[in-house]
């Protein structure tokens, strides 16, 4: 019984260790999404992939998306970044007209094709539930 519990003790840690998630980090767009402003003015970390679907070099506006969830990413300006990278995204999450991610680093880690197009109209696009989506 000591050997399954040490067993069990010693993965879990190694589990821990490779996700490299400190307790409270956001590690998908989803749990961004489900913040209200409350909650992300209290700047929780993320760490999260997802592809780049908008960069414009001269700015620091970036969108990412992830298995059908968006973000707006505030992040350097002359970053190497192309619609279709995909990115490994570290900073933290704040309140704006929704929650957003102030990167602190954008890692590209591949390149893959970008995410279908959200079919909508204008009464959809111009609510906070759409904005970021390709």
């Amino acid at each position: 019984m000591k050997r399954l519990i040490l067993a069990s003790a010693v993965i879990l840690g190694w589990a821990a260790a490779a996700l490299g998630a400190e307790p409270g980090m956001l590690i998908s767009l989803r749990a961004v999404h489900m913040l209200n402003n409350e909650q992300a003015s209290r700047a929780t970390p993320v760490a999260f992939e997802a592809t780049v679907t908008y960069y414009n070099p001269g700015d620091v506006d970036l969108f990412v998306e992830d298995g059908g969830e968006a973000v707006y990413v505030e992040t350097a300006t002359n970053a190497h970044l192309s619609p279709g990278d995909r990115v490994e995204v570290k900073g933290r999450v704040r309140a704006s007209f929704r929650p957003e991610v102030l990167a602190e680093s954008v890692t590209v880690t591949g390149h893959g094709s970008l995410p279908r197009p959200l079919a909508a109209d204008f009464g959809q696009l111009i609510r906070p539930s759409a904005t970021a989506n390709w």
